[in-house]
């Protein structure tokens, strides 16, 4: 869009009042038959309708002059953006310190539960091997009970003096 000039198309006055180029048209039938709206035609057969900068801008509420707009947008555009970036910025942050948080609590329990599963281990291990002395020193005393018993020397043992 250019700033000097007097009228301005569909698409431009669209851009300019933040309207959906359907609302512009939607005006532009409504006042087809007033000075307002310009209509040109194309070579064929397609018609362009012009629309008074005038027109469309006490329409819509918007400064009268070129760079009055240009400032309008720039400055409300700017605003917009930025405090959409901050918003989106605050609300990431907090969902991930919401993350951390939760992943610091599930980091501790698992840390808790390691530690009585360490535990649980030890006490295992060392019951096992109180269990294998024990049976280790019932075989020795079976085996001992044995020898004592066998003493009584065989046959071929008292022949050959064994």
């Amino acid at each position: 869009m250019t700033e000097n000039k007097e009228f301005l198309t569909i698409q431009e006055a669209a851009d300019v009042t933040k309207k959906a180029t359907n609302t512009i048209r939607n005006l532009v039938r409504q006042h087809t038959k007033n000075s307002t709206i310009v209509t040109t035609k194309k070579t064929g057969g397609k018609f362009t309708y012009l629309i008074s900068k005038k027109f469309i801008f006490e329409k819509y509420n918007i400064p009268h002059t070129a760079n009055e707009t240009t400032n309008f947008e720039t400055k409300n555009a700017s605003n917009l953006r930025q405090n959409d970036y901050q918003n989106s910025n605050q609300k990431l942050i907090q969902k991930l310190e919401e993350e951390v948080e939760l992943l610091k609590n599930q980091i501790k329990n698992q840390y808790e539960q390691m530690k009585i599963k360490d535990e649980q281990m030890r006490d295992l291990t060392e019951n096992l091997k109180t269990q294998q002395e024990i049976t280790i020193n019932q075989q020795k005393l079976t085996l001992a009970d044995k020898g004592l018993q066998n003493t009584k020397k065989g046959f071929w043992q008292r022949l050959l003096g064994n």
